[in-house]
């Protein structure tokens, strides 16, 4: 990877000049292979060649397996579910002694918005710092100070997104056009998911599900509107079928549509031929909601059916597709602490069916 786009590019000098000398903050960014591509002068308190040794390895080659992995792991998170994650990750110092870190994670993009690699600041825990005799205080103020700049040099080109997306929009109003209107909005939509997930994942404080009700064919039909565009760079189409007559649930929106994002992108990815990716929304029972997104591929097996929700699997028919495995596990997380079930089936014709089941909202 020749080329590091990062949010700002006052982003280091400003973290070198806070941090650096108070507190021992790691700045580090990965390619998708896992090599170092950037490590800070902070890396030199860890067991191994130094910052500059760090660069231009990978990271299975400069920690044992199993903290790799997790490392790994990690990044990997951030990278299939396109948002800040904050993470607890352990590494050995010189001294030799474990010192555990509180580490936010997020994904690098390229110039084509590509998602190219990973961006990681880490800094020792609350109680490692303390043994280190720097206060408590201190240390969540810092914390703070750098989510909240974290926060705001994503969020700050996100609102001039919207801004000129909205003053577009005003110039368009005397000439009308039904496409065009539906692309803005689209636009203003997803400016409006990408600020809850930024929101969400670089908040200093441990992300909560915010919870609201919300008509669950509303968010169905918004996603499949999302991705009409990937579907028919793949010559595809996505076809939503309705056949509830109420659809009203209470439960997080920003995880629903995040899930249904996940299912929809994987059937376009995954689908032999030309047939349309159907999505339907049924009624389970009185009480229960069924979301049922299909395409045709190739038949999934017994044997990876039953590992395809485990971390990193990944079936030996997708291994030429870009992706780590990590993204049916986290949607898995997502819809069972909303209380939802999740599964699979696959037809011997190769028609693959990823559901989930949500309870309905009861309407007086």
């Amino acid at each position: 990877m020749k080329t590091i786009i990062i949010p700002s590019g006052d982003i280091y000098p400003y973290l070198y000049s806070k941090f650096g000398m108070k507190l021992p903050f790691l700045i580090s960014a990965k390619d998708l292979k896992g090599n170092v591509v950037f490590a800070n002068e902070h890396f030199d308190m860890l067991d191994g060649p130094g910052h500059k040794g760090f660069m231009g390895k990978n990271i299975y080659d400069l920690f044992p397996f199993e903290v790799a992995h997790k490392l790994w792991m990690n990044d990997m998170e951030a990278v299939d579910g396109n948002c800040a994650i904050k993470k607890i990750e352990k590494v050995k110092h010189t001294s030799g002694e474990w010192h555990e870190y509180l580490t936010l994670k997020m994904p690098l993009l390229n110039k084509e918005k590509r998602v190219i690699g990973t961006i990681a600041f880490s800094i020792l825990t609350p109680d490692q710092l303390s043994s280190n005799n720097i206060e408590k205080a201190d240390i969540n103020s810092e914390l703070n100070s750098a989510f909240k700049f974290l926060r705001h040099e994503l969020l700050t080109p996100l609102a001039s997104i919207t801004g000129f997306t909205k003053l577009l929009q005003r110039e368009l109003t005397d000439n009308k056009n039904e496409r065009i209107d539906l692309i803005i909005q689209h636009i203003l939509d997803a400016s409006e998911h990408m600020n809850d997930m930024i929101i969400r994942g670089a908040s200093s404080n441990p992300p909560q599900q915010r919870m609201d009700t919300f008509d669950l064919a509303d968010v169905c039909k918004q996603c499949a509107s999302w991705l009409e565009g990937m579907a028919s760079s793949h010559s595809l189409t996505i076809n939503f079928s309705n056949q509830t007559e109420s659809s009203t649930v209470f439960s997080s929106k920003l995880d629903i549509r995040q899930v249904l994002l996940n299912f929809l992108t994987n059937a376009i990815k995954y689908s032999i031929g030309h047939n349309p990716i159907m999505m339907e929304l049924s009624l389970q029972d009185s009480e229960t909601l069924k979301v049922k997104i299909s395409n045709t591929g190739e038949k999934i097996t017994e044997q990876d059916l039953a590992h395809i929700f485990d971390e990193g699997a990944r079936l030996a028919s997708h291994s030429t597709i870009e992706g780590q495995g990590l993204g049916l596990p986290i949607v898995k997380s997502k819809l069972e602490s909303l209380g939802c079930t999740v599964g699979v089936n696959s037809a011997d014709s190769g028609l693959n069916t990823f559901w989930f089941n949500i309870k309905k909202t009861k309407t007086p």
